[in-house]
C-alpha cells in the first residue's frame, strides 16, 4: 500500500486556499491511487462493503458503483478515511497553487499522450470519447506519471470521488 503524507508534519497545520479564503488544514494522509474493484471486493467478500451500480472488470480498475456510505465503510474497514472536500482540494491543488490542473498549466494531450482519462459520454447513444486509450475506466495507475505536487495520481478524471463533507444535506464529490 502506497500512502503520501499531505502537508506538515505530526500536529503542524498546513494552509491551504480555498475560495479565496485561508483556512487551515491539519496534516492528513490520502492513498496514492485510487481505490481498485479487487481492494473493493475484499471489503464485500468480508460483508462489510456492498455495490450498487458496474463493477468493471478491466485490469485493476477504479471500484465504482457505490455511493458515499458505501465509500466510507470501506475506508473504516481498510483503518482510513474520506477526505473533507477541503483536504482533497489541497492534495490535488498543493500549497499556494494557481494551477490549472493537478499536474500544472500544460494542457490535458501532450506528444507522449494524455495526462488524464477525461473521456465525455454522449447522451441518447453515440460513442463516448477515448483518445486517452481506455474505453471506460483507466486502471487506478494508468497515469501513475502524472501526479499533484504531493505525488498523488487520478484526481481529476477517470472516476468521481467521495468526500466526508455536507454541503446542503448532500455529501460533496471531487474530481
Amino acid at each position: 500500500e502506497e500512502r503520501v503524507h499531505v502537508g506538515a508534519t505530526g500536529c503542524d497545520i498546513i494552509t491551504a486556499e480555498i475560495s479565496q479564503k485561508t483556512k487551515s488544514i491539519p496534516s492528513f494522509f490520502m492513498d496514492r491511487f485510487e481505490v481498485s474493484q479487487d481492494e473493493y471486493n475484499q471489503c464485500r467478500k468480508a460483508k462489510i462493503c456492498r455495490q450498487y451500480g458496474p463493477n468493471w472488470k478491466i485490469g485493476p480498475s477504479p471500484a465504482t458503483g457505490i455511493n458515499q456510505k458505501q465509500a466510507a465503510a470501506y475506508c473504516r474497514w481498510a483503518g482510513k478515511r474520506l477526505p473533507t472536500f477541503e483536504e482533497w482540494l489541497y492534495a490535488t491543488r498543493g500549497p499556494g497553487s494557481r494551477s490549472v490542473f493537478p499536474w500544472g498549466n500544460l494542457p490535458l494531450k501532450s506528444d507522449s499522450g494524455y495526462r488524464a482519462n477525461l473521456g465525455r459520454f454522449r447522451r441518447k447513444g453515440g460513442a463516448p470519447f477515448r483518445g486517452d486509450g481506455h474505453k471506460y475506466v483507466a486502471p487506478v495507475n494508468a497515469f501513475k506519471d502524472i501526479q499533484t505536487p504531493f505525488m498523488v495520481a487520478n484526481l481529476v478524471g477517470n472516476v468521481r470521488e467521495w468526500t466526508s463533507t455536507e454541503k446542503g444535506g448532500r455529501f460533496r464529490l471531487a474530481g
